[in-house]
């Protein structure tokens, strides 16, 4: 159906060519024959006929032959250079092929694509709408990581040479933003003047450097005399000196202690939760500590309440020396500096090595009984003939056996009777 849809355009556009060629070449000729002389001019159409294309207009006699089919020529090329090829342009009017089978992305290995084909339609167009979605998100996604990333890279280049000084003082980089940008907030609320004697307070600010600054900030003249004066009347003390100071002073003053006690009461009761909350972790190691026990049941630290006193002296020590020691290594000190705790273990590590020896020892005799015993069923058994009846070989054999130990012969008895007692 394309090859024919282009062949169509391709006479459609020949035939256009061509009557435009006609057209310029009726018109060149009656611009010939109008200038020569005595040249009849061509007849005027009747009412009725049907001119031809060009007719109904007078050949321009102004300009030469030759500069007209010129002109007429490139207004061709541009017509025909605007307006596109039919033989390229895509057919609108051709619906898409329902029966076309799907096809792999290029960009896919050829095990995926292998992979792909083996697919029915339905599962195929499944596949591709969840790859064209996936690598959208995924695009989508790389885009916002390298917005992110163009953004906000170079003030973590910013912040690497000060790292190491956030660090000790409590900062990373995001709690400084924090921080800064709190400050921001305040000051665009008008908290200007809290912000500042707090600053100056946390800086360590020498607050009369400051005043003198703010004062030549504000053009006021000797603002040295202005603070000394202020100055002096502080030092007066009670409260006509305060009385003495103009009222907008006596007032940020005020502000100022207010700002100071809250956040002295602020700092004390973040420490003192802060001890209580160590106080309780430690009482809670201890415990687990005190009471922690073996597989049986048996406490692993069965003398912590005869050596808790001297594990905190020990602490104490470590402590000073900048050595602190975990409680293990504490009871372990302190369970061989104590005499008697150190007697109780020692008698008790003595019980348990001489019950181990006895382990060993009964553990070695049953294991001789045990070998006299098999000695003696392979004697039995040489001595005895298929038959059961003692052989004249046998006979000499048992009249020829060395004598027996006494742990042989009680061997020997206790099989014979355990024999007698199965049979």
């Amino acid at each position: 159906m394309a090859d024919r849809v282009t062949e169509e355009s391709q006479s459609i556009r020949a035939a256009l060519e061509q009557a435009v060629e006609e057209v310029e070449a009726g018109e060149a000729a009656e611009a010939a024959s109008a200038e020569e002389p005595g040249g009849t001019p061509a007849p005027k159409s009747q009412p009725g006929e049907t001119e031809a294309p060009g007719a109904s207009e007078p050949p321009d006699t102004s300009k030469p032959p030759a500069e007209a089919k010129g002109k007429e020529k490139a207004g061709k090329d541009a017509k025909a250079a605007a307006e596109p090829d039919a033989s390229k342009a895509p057919d609108a009017t051709k619906a898409p092929d329902k029966d076309a089978k799907p096809e792999a992305p290029a960009h896919w290995s050829a095990a995926d694509k292998a992979t792909f084909a083996k697919l029915d339609p339905a599962g195929q167009k499944f596949l591709l709408d969840r790859s064209k979605s996936m690598e959208a998100d995924y695009t989508k996604k790389t885009q916002a990581v390298a917005a992110l990333k163009a953004e906000y890279e170079p003030i973590d280049q910013a912040f690497q040479p000060h790292l190491e000084g956030m660090k000790k003082a409590g900062f990373t980089p995001r709690t400084l933003i924090q921080s800064w940008m709190n400050v921001e907030q305040r000051l665009m609320k008008g908290e200007g003047v809290d912000v500042l004697s707090n600053v100056a307070v946390a800086y360590k600010i020498p607050p009369v450097e400051l005043a003198t600054r703010l004062l030549k900030a504000a053009n006021v003249a000797d603002p040295d005399k202005v603070v000394g004066d202020i100055l002096a009347n502080l030092k007066g003390g009670g409260a006509a000196a305060t009385a003495a100071l103009p009222p907008e002073v006596r007032a940020e003053l005020d502000r100022i202690n207010a700002r100071l006690s809250a956040d002295d009461k602020l700092k004390e009761q973040t420490e003192s939760a802060a001890r209580k909350a160590e106080e309780d972790r430690i009482e809670v190691e201890i415990e687990t500590f005190k009471n922690a026990a073996d597989q049986s049941g048996q406490l692993l630290h069965p003398y912590f309440a005869d050596l808790e006193q001297d594990m905190s002296f020990l602490a104490q020590i470590a402590k000073a020396k900048g050595q602190p020691a975990t409680l293990e290594e504490l009871y372990t000190q302190a369970m061989w500096a104590n005499s008697e705790v150190r007697a109780k273990v020692l008698e008790q590590q003595n019980a348990a090595s001489a019950a181990e020896a006895a382990r060993a020892k009964q553990a070695e005799k049953d294991k001789a009984a045990e070998e006299a015993r098999s000695k003696s069923r392979s004697a039995r058994k040489a001595g005895s003939s298929v038959t059961g009846g003692p052989s004249g070989a046998g006979q000499a054999a048992t009249q020829q056996a060395p004598k027996r130990s006494l742990r042989e012969t009680i061997a020997a008895a206790a099989e014979e009777a355990e024999a007698s007692a199965s049979a």
